[in-house]
């Protein structure tokens, strides 16, 4: 992030996903919280500012998501990869918890919440991905389909299951190409919109599962990051914390 000129603090506690989220909002006393996963990086400084500004206009703003885990295969969410949502929002939404649940993914409680209320969301959708995940390709409900290395809205990329290690070179080489503003030459190979049904694999192709150890399921995450501002401050001068 020192690339778009934003100081990033670091935090090497080791907390469940959503328990650490929640402890960022409890604490923040910024008008704007923006949630960034370690491997998730937006690929222009306007993409990060136009979220900010729908963020003061009223909306909760993130990449969309689909739990294809639970039943929830067909909702829409603004995932915690690359997430801002403001003060005055979440206390509107009952400031849920972003724990996961039996119904909800990491977060997914806001975009729920929000929904109830008729209140605005805005999805940045994926355009494209690079390589097959372990269990097979994500299905992203109606849209298409999401993998390693997505990229959304051409703006933001995310490799996902950066745990596993063997696609590490794919984000360096994205984190490379930004830096040297040549993010258009990031592999873009598989068509997000695209139906790949018979040619790639697809998890659970719409089967039914949940591991009923609630809190173990996406809890193991490696790094979080999230940046404060307030609406009378400049976004250069934000400060930024990393949760790993």
């Amino acid at each position: 992030m020192n690339h778009f000129g934003i100081e990033m603090n670091y935090d090497t506690r080791i907390l469940h996903h959503g328990i650490w989220m929640d402890q960022v909002m409890e604490s923040s006393k910024s008008d704007i919280v923006f949630f960034m996963d370690c491997d998730c990086i937006p690929l222009n400084r306007e993409i990060i500012d136009l979220s900010v500004q729908m963020c003061e206009n009223g909306y909760l703003v993130g990449n969309a998501q689909v739990s294809n885990h639970l039943k929830a295969k067909h909702m829409y969410f603004c995932a915690p990869s690359f997430m801002a949502i403001s003060r005055e929002y979440y206390e509107k939404i009952g400031k849920p918890s972003a724990i996961n649940n039996h119904f909800s993914d990491v977060a997914q409680e806001f975009t729920r919440e929000a929904n109830k209320r008729e209140m605005r969301t805005k999805m940045f959708f994926p355009d494209s991905f690079q390589e097959v995940p372990n269990g097979g390709i994500w299905r992203m409900a109606g849209y298409g389909y999401y993998g390693i290395g997505t990229i959304f809205h051409n703006s933001i990329y995310h490799l996902f299951q950066s745990s596993v290690g063997k696609n590490e070179h794919l984000f360096s080489n994205a984190c490379d190409l930004v830096v040297c503003g040549r993010s258009s030459e990031i592999q873009r190979k598989h068509d997000s919109k695209a139906e790949h049904r018979g040619l790639l694999p697809i998890e659970n192709e719409y089967g039914d599962f949940y591991n009923e150890t609630v809190l173990d399921f996406s809890s193991k995450v490696r790094t979080s990051a999230f940046c404060e501002c307030s609406q009378h401050e400049s976004f250069s001068e934000l400060e930024t914390n990393e949760h790993k």
